[in-house]
C-alpha cells in the first residue's frame, strides 16, 4: 500500500460512501413513489419522448445496480494499484470521476422516475432534458468536491540504481533474450472487442451482409491491433537494447552509446504510467508498460529514461551495463 492510509481513506470516503449514500437516496425516492408509477413506465427517450418502456420497478433496479456496481468497480481498480506503493492523480481522478458520475446517473434516473408518477400512459411523460440537466449541475460540483478533498499522496520517487555489470572477456560477446507480454486476462480483456464484434456481425448477417462484412474488417484489424501491443521481444547485446513487437512494428532502440545507466525496477502500470500499454509516466519515463513487476529502466543521454516490462530484468540490466562501460 501508499506510504500514508490518508489518501485511501480520502478516497473511500468521496468516491465510495458518498456515491454509495446519493445511490440509496435515489432508489428510496424511487420506491416510495412506485405505487403511483403506470405500468409500464418510460425507461428510455429519443427527442420526440419516451421511445422504450419497461416495467415500474426497472428504474429503480438500474439504479441500484449501476450504482453499486460502479462504485465498487472504482474502487478496486483505485485500491488495487496502490498495491504497488503509489497513489497516484490517476487514483485521484478516479475518485472524482466516479463522485460525480453515480449522482448525474442517479440524479437523472430518479428524476425521470419522480416526473412519471401519477400519469396514466407513460407515453405522456416529458422530455428527459431537465432530468439529464438536473444531473448535471450536481455531478460537476460533486466531481470537483471530491478532487479536492482527496490529498496529493507523497510520491515515491525510485532513484536509479545502476546495476552491477556483469563480467566480460574484452573480447567476449552476449545476447541476452526476453519477452515482453500482457498477463493471460489481460489478452482475453483486449480479444473481448473483436470477440463482441464477431458476433454482432454473425448476428446481422441475414439482413445486411455489408455491414456483417464491415464488422468482421474491424473485428480483424482489431486483433492485429491487439497482437502488435500485447507482446515484444526485447534483446540486450553490443549494439544496445531492441524492442520489438511480435508484428515487427512498433519497435524501439537504444543504441549502446546513447545508455547512460540500467538498472532493475518494479513498476506499477496505473500509479505510475496511467494505465497499460505503450505509455509516458511520471519524470517524462516512455516504455512497453504490459505488467505490473519487474522491468529494465535504461537512462539515456539525451532523452527520457525507456522502460520495458520483462521478467529477468536483473541481468539485463546488467549485460546492458557492462556492454556499455566497454563500448
Amino acid at each position: 500500500m501508499t506510504d500514508s492510509p490518508r489518501p485511501i481513506r480520502a478516497y473511500l470516503g468521496v468516491a465510495v460512501v458518498l456515491p454509495l449514500l446519493v445511490t440509496a437516496v435515489g432508489v428510496a425516492v424511487q420506491v416510495f413513489v412506485l405505487p403511483r408509477l403506470p405500468d409500464p413506465v418510460a425507461i428510455h427517450w429519443s427527442a420526440s419522448g419516451p421511445d422504450g418502456f419497461g416495467a415500474p420497478w426497472s428504474l429503480a433496479a438500474l439504479t441500484a445496480g449501476v450504482g453499486v456496481g460502479l462504485t465498487a468497480l472504482f474502487a478496486a481498480i483505485a485500491v488495487s494499484s496502490a498495491r504497488g506503493g503509489e497513489w497516484s492523480t490517476v487514483n485521484r481522478a478516479l475518485g472524482a470521476m466516479v463522485t460525480g458520475f453515480v449522482p448525474f446517473l442517479v440524479v437523472a434516473v430518479t428524476w425521470s422516475t419522480v416526473m412519471q408518477a401519477g400519469l396514466a400512459d407513460a407515453a405522456e411523460a416529458p422530455g428527459s432534458g431537465l432530468a439529464l440537466l438536473g444531473g448535471l449541475l450536481v455531478a460537476v460540483p460533486l466531481a470537483a468536491v471530491g478532487w479536492f478533498l482527496q490529498p496529493r499522496a507523497p510520491r515515491r520517487t525510485q532513484a536509479l540504481t545502476p546495476a552491477v555489470p556483469l563480467v566480460l572477456d574484452p573480447h567476449e560477446r552476449a545476447v541476452w533474450l526476453g519477452t515482453a507480454r500482457m498477463t493471460p486476462r489481460a489478452v482475453a480483456l483486449v480479444l473481448v472487442i473483436p470477440l463482441a464484434l464477431i458476433l454482432v456481425a454473425l448476428a446481422v448477417l441475414p439482413a445486411d451482409q455489408g455491414a456483417a462484412l464491415l464488422l468482421l474488417a474491424v473485428a480483424a484489424g482489431t486483433v492485429i491491433l491487439a497482437l502488435g501491443v500485447t507482446a515484444f521481444r526485447v534483446r540486450v547485446d553490443g549494439r544496445g537494447l531492441s524492442v520489438r513487437s511480435l508484428l515487427g512494428l512498433p519497435r524501439f532502440r537504444v543504441g549502446i552509446d546513447d545508455v547512460a545507466g540500467a538498472a532493475s525496477v518494479t513498476v506499477d502500470p496505473l500509479a505510475q504510467f496511467g494505465g497499460w500499454g505503450l505509455r509516458w509516466g511520471a519524470g517524462g519515463r516512455f516504455g512497453v508498460v504490459l505488467r505490473r513487476g519487474e522491468a529494465l529502466e535504461v537512462a539515456r543521454r539525451d532523452r527520457s529514461p525507456f522502460v520495458v516490462t520483462v521478467d529477468d530484468a536483473d541481468t539485463a540490466a546488467s549485460l546492458l551495463q557492462a556492454l556499455r562501460t566497454r563500448a
